[in-house]
């Protein structure tokens, strides 16, 4: 091997690795996707979340919001509300058809605070809502401890 061409290889090995030290130092120190979903997703015991009504499916009654903040400052959820990251789109059930008939009356784009729990078929239950005038704001984004 001549010196221009271990010259050429030294250069490609270490642009190889500058390249990867470089990419290490820009990527954000963040919880894997899975394991942030799984803490943001579990609604095994009440929680508050806040969100803009999208859509009511009739057929299903299924209430689809665009989910912003979230809260498991249970029971009342007047404190620790957090940002969803990306606000998601969330599928809520009522919990009766009294319930389903009221939400069928609120306008698209209304802000609602909700409290939902899973039900025994692992549906996201309404325990209870109220429309909101706004969004109020929140000072951080949901992370897992």
């Amino acid at each position: 091997m001549n010196r221009s061409t271990a010259r050429k290889i030294i250069s490609l090995l270490a642009l190889i690795c500058w390249t990867a030290s470089a990419q290490a130092e820009i990527e954000p120190k963040t919880y894997p996707p899975d394991a942030l979903l799984k803490g943001i997703l579990d609604f095994r015991e009440p929680t508050g979340i806040r969100g803009r009504l999208l859509y009511v499916e009739q057929t299903k009654q299924i209430i689809w919001l665009e989910w912003a903040q979230v809260s498991v400052d249970s029971p009342l959820f007047q404190e620790d509300w957090k940002g969803v990251p990306n606000e998601w789109i969330i599928a809520v059930h009522p919990l009766n058809q009294s319930q389903f008939y009221t939400l069928q009356q609120i306008p698209k784009a209304t802000a609602l605070e909700m409290v939902i729990q899973l039900d025994q078929e692992g549906s996201r239950r309404i325990l209870f809502f109220q429309e909101l005038s706004m969004l109020p704001k929140v000072d951080s984004t949901f992370s897992l401890p």
